[in-house]
């Protein structure tokens, strides 16, 4: 029997979710299948310098349930949109009027860099590699460091940061990146680094070396440090730049 227009229907929330939930779970496993795609590509959406935040988005972002389940699943991480209803309209509005000569530009919101000594060791600065509000085009971006050791072995500490102050030193929002050893000291070149620690040793000022950064357009950055003297270096992918 069809219920008029002005009928009053009561439903018990907790029927309710348990009806949903299947549909919930099979949102999450996508969103898990999405992640592993991630990983598969170096980047760790666990990380929050890689991943920063996952977005809702739509008409189910307002179904209690919805948000509930992916907050247990990743805390933090789950953020509502500020347009949650328009943002594929919003989207496909953009793409789809190319008349209009409207272009969306990616760009990078923080800065990227790593830890340098100075005046001989005595003091750190910070070497931004990547600057905040980097545009993101096709072609990849490139940045060299060349430099003469005055350790056996570099112990590069990468930081990403939401501002730099008038010194050019990170404040604001800091998040630490990964620490990378390299042997500077040729006959390093084969051996463990875990357990050695940073020794001073003017006479490798001899050594040149050569760090190239590259921002790719999926946002990682790829590492390489060379000895070209030495004959040898090492690679490296690093996750994303927000």
């Amino acid at each position: 029997e069809a219920l008029g227009d002005d009928a009053l229907v009561t439903l018990e929330a907790r029927a309710l979710y348990e009806r949903a939930q299947p549909l919930i779970d099979r949102s999450v496993d996508q969103v898990e299948r999405l992640f592993a795609g991630l990983r598969e590509h170096g980047i760790d959406p666990d990380n929050q310098s890689e991943l920063g935040a996952l977005y809702l988005v739509g008409g189910g972002s307002a179904f209690p349930a919805v948000g509930r389940a992916l907050r247990q699943r990743y805390g933090r991480k789950i953020q509502l949109a500020p347009q949650t209803h328009a943002a594929t309209a919003i989207g496909l509005a953009i793409a789809g009027d190319p008349a209009a000569s409207i272009f969306v530009r990616e760009a990078t919101t923080r800065h990227f860099g790593v830890w340098r000594e100075a005046e001989g060791g005595r003091r750190k600065v910070f070497d931004p590699i990547f600057t905040k509000d980097l545009l993101v085009g096709d072609a990849p971006r490139v940045v060299r460091r060349r430099y003469r050791p005055i350790h056996r072995v570099g112990e590069l500490r990468f930081l990403e940061c939401s501002a730099l102050d008038a010194g050019g030193q990170p404040e604001g929002d800091l998040t630490p990146w990964r620490t990378i050893r390299f042997p500077y000291d040729p006959s390093l070149a084969d051996r463990p680094l875990a357990e050695l620690r940073p020794e001073r040793a003017p006479e490798l000022s001899a050594q040149e070396i050569v760090e190239t950064y590259t921002y790719r357009d999926d946002g990682t950055i790829a590492v390489e440090i060379a000895n070209p003297g030495g004959g040898y270096r090492s690679d490296y992918v690093l996750g994303v730049l927000a």
